[in-house]
């Protein structure tokens, strides 16, 4: 079974960053592009279908490296899905996870926002501990937003 589970939900997989968990099929159409920066990750869907439904979802992940925000930004959104798709991301245990609200993915689908932004502050240091975090729950912001282009990123390198 390929449908998502909500979030959080201990169940396998966890640990995960969603900009959109639905059976995406790369393999039948689309490419996959992902950057580095200095200063943030990029990982770019271009025209992917849903598997066995079709569409071609434009959209891309956007880590950054500087305050450890993460950004999703949709161009066409076209996933359904016999459940619908989910976003957002989840801790390592799935104990704790921040799915993006329902009228927010709604406004995704729907191609009335562009993007999301999730936010945990203070920056918590990049040095493993095994101290449990103290950190603040995330925040998801909504806002417009520069959509992906039809085009990957500067300089991309193919992935699957």
């Amino acid at each position: 079974n390929f449908e998502p589970n909500p979030i959080p939900n201990a169940t396998d997989p966890n640990n995960f960053i969603a900009p959109l968990w639905t059976d995406l099929n790369p393999s039948e159409f689309g490419n996959i592009y992902y950057q580095i920066t200095p200063t943030e990750f990029i990982a770019q869907w271009t025209n992917v279908p849903e598997f066995g439904i079709g569409g071609a979802n434009t959209f891309q992940a956007v880590l950054s490296l500087v305050d450890g925000s993460i950004e999703f930004r949709y161009e066409r959104v076209t996933a359904k899905g016999p459940n619908g798709p989910v976003i957002g991301v989840e801790n390592e245990s799935g104990q704790r996870g921040l799915p993006v609200p329902p009228q927010t993915l709604q406004d995704i689908l729907d191609g009335n926002l562009s993007c999301v932004k999730i936010i945990v502050n203070p920056l918590v240091s990049s040095q493993p501990s095994t101290q449990p975090s103290r950190s603040p729950k995330p925040s998801v912001s909504s806002s417009p937003s520069s959509s992906p282009t039809e085009t990957p990123p500067t300089a991309p390198t193919a992935s699957s």
